[in-house]
């Protein structure tokens, strides 16, 4: 019997050990990151703007491209965009490193219009990513001001909140940095500055 046990805490042993040496992600390498920084991740640049629970806000420093928000002219949201589906899959897949796709975050997003004044629109549901565009809120409460908010001379990009009046269109960031909730037509061709939670 005690034979038995032996070969039977042997076998556990072992494979607690064996369990125990797969293929781990290396330690983020952006640990004690702070707000203010900039790092490079994919080949990309990037300001953190927020650090909490053991993670940093990213956004890029510049506007990596121009695209539309959604192909159609028509009635959308965050989560049913042709943009979100861009950022977390072709853009996603191709920018990142499997050892860096380790350190991104899936994040829960709020997708809400609640308490900003004036909206007649629905955000509509609540989206888990790992890359995604900056809501009208982070935008106002990540930038101390407008000029931080600017993206190069006389550049626009977009939010991921719609417009104040139409799902058609969506909020960005003028060309001074300052947040235009009436939104611009989700067809038009603003520039794109994904975010990002990453584990530091």
């Amino acid at each position: 019997m005690k034979k038995y046990l032996a070969i039977v805490l042997t076998l556990i042993l072992s494979f607690a050990l064996f369990a125990g040496c797969g293929n781990k992600p290396e330690p983020s390498p952006y640990a004690g990151a702070q707000m203010g920084d900039t790092l490079q991740l994919g080949g990309i640049d990037w300001y953190v703007i927020r650090v909490e629970d053991g993670k940093a806000l990213l956004v890029s420093v510049e506007l990596l491209e121009k695209r539309q928000y959604h192909a159609e002219h028509e009635k959308v949201t965050w989560e049913t965009c042709d943009l979100r589906a861009y950022l977390n899959g072709e853009f996603y897949d191709s920018t990142f490193t499997d050892e860096e796709k380790a350190w991104i975050a899936e994040s829960n997003l709020v997708n809400d219009v609640s308490g900003i004044e004036e909206f007649e629109t629905d955000a509509g549901n609540d989206t888990v990513d790992r890359v995604f565009l900056l809501s009208i809120q982070e935008a106002e409460n990540y930038f101390m001001d407008d000029d931080a908010r600017k993206a190069g001379d006389r550049e626009q990009w977009w939010l991921r909140t719609p417009g104040s009046l139409s799902q058609s269109a969506a909020s960005y960031i003028n060309w001074w940095g300052g947040i235009r909730d009436g939104g611009f037509a989700v067809s038009s061709e603003y520039g794109v500055r994904p975010a990002l939670w990453l584990v530091v």
